[in-house]
Parts: structure tokens; sequence; C-alpha cells
């Protein structure tokens, strides 16, 4: 593996752990404007590190796995967002713990 695929991996697990981070925030708030946003911000977080996955090829298992999860946790967060009340936590919780499985798998790739 080159050092500009396993470079890409340790960014894409950075923004997965932002993501992460965001999605917790999301549920710390019981304010929905503020919930809204929170989970808008992941969302975009999510997509900049699907973005420097598929940058190159994934030939680890590792980053196909997280890519795997991190593409759950997006599809869960947009399920949230679609959702008229953004404060149904189960769905938000799972999106979480995709997104941080993510950046586990993702810190993973190249060692």
């Amino acid at each position: 593996m080159s050092d500009g695929i396993a470079f890409q991996e340790h960014w894409a697990a950075h923004f997965a752990r932002r993501m992460a981070a965001r999605i917790e925030h999301a549920l710390a708030t019981p304010d929905p404007r503020e919930r809204r946003d929170a989970l808008a911000g992941a969302l975009d977080l999510g997509k900049e590190a699907r973005l420097r996955i598929e940058s190159g090829t994934t030939d680890d298992a590792a980053e196909r796995e997280g890519l795997r999860h991190l593409q759950q946790a997006l599809d869960e967060v947009q399920a949230a967002l679609n959702r008229y009340d953004v404060c149904t936590d189960d769905v938000i919780r799972a999106a979480k713990e995709e997104a941080a499985q993510a950046a586990d798998h993702l810190a993973a790739v190249g060692r």
C-alpha cells in the first residue's frame, strides 16, 4: 500500500471520528434546531471521509470494512435528518456507533 493511500485513510479516520463527535453532540442537545445542525455537520464530515477513502483503491480489508460502516453511518444520519422529529435517539445512536467503528477500521489501514 502506498503512503499516499495510508495518508488518505488516516484523514478519513479523522473525519469519521469528528463525525461521531458531532453525532454525540446531537444526542446531547434536546433543541431540535441545534440537533439538526449537528447532524447536518456530521453528514458533511462523513461525506468528506468517504471522499478520502474513495480517492484510491480499497485493497485493504480494514479499509473496506471502514467504508461499509461509514456508509451505514451516513445512511442513518440522513434517515434521522429526514424525520420530522429529529429527537428520535435510536437511529442517531446507531449512526454514532457506525461512525466510531468506521474510524477504528480506517485507523487500522496500513498497520
